[in-house]
């Protein structure tokens, strides 16, 4: 999973060079962040990072490593969104600039609703950006999101200038890696 996470932080990065976002001390909001390989990458160039899982083990994985490398500006959370919001009020006052969501979005439960909460946690011209597998009805057992759903989903929560496409092309484990990448602007 670290090639796939430096992968999505390459692609991020590439957004950031062509002006679509600002990773520079940004406050950053990462949605499903597993055990945050993410949100330590992120963590060099924001200013800090919310990083919200439901699960207690990989949370627990991510404190581990905020303690062990001195990660001062990120903060894991192991609750869904709406308990974290109530449990830690301080961490939602002040909008965030960019909401990550790698990998997660394909798995809600109601993965709109999901994306009109996260992008009222963004301040006006923030950046929502997710990166889910192409979903693929022939595969027998289809599982991610369809580019079409991305973009519904995106429109719906009110984010402009939406762009769905696949993110990077890469190998891990032997197999090629092309997942979806879904933007849009508050």
């Amino acid at each position: 999973m670290r090639a796939y996470s430096e992968a999505a932080f390459a692609s991020l990065a590439r957004l950031d060079e062509d002006g679509w976002l600002n990773l520079d001390g940004a406050r950053i909001l990462d949605f499903g962040c597993g055990t945050g390989l993410l949100a330590e990458r992120l963590s060099k160039p924001a200013k800090g990072v919310v990083a919200i899982d439901t699960s207690v083990e990989m949370v627990h994985v991510l404190n581990d490593k905020i303690k062990k490398r001195g990660l001062d500006n990120v903060r894991g959370i192991a609750k869904p969104i709406d308990a974290a919001m109530a449990s830690h009020p301080r961490l939602f006052e002040e909008p965030f600039d960019i909401v990550t969501c790698s990998s997660v979005c394909g798995f809600l439960e109601d993965y709109p609703t999901m994306v009109r909460t996260l992008s009222r946690l963004l301040r006006p011209g923030g950046a929502f950006v997710q990166w889910d597998w192409d979903s693929d009805s022939a595969s027998g057992e289809p599982s991610g999101l369809t580019r079409s759903q991305i973009e519904a989903a995106l429109g719906a929560a009110g984010l402009r200038d939406v762009w769905v496409d696949v993110a990077f092309d890469a190998e891990c484990e032997g197999q090629r890696m092309r997942p979806l990448l879904g933007r849009g602007i508050r």
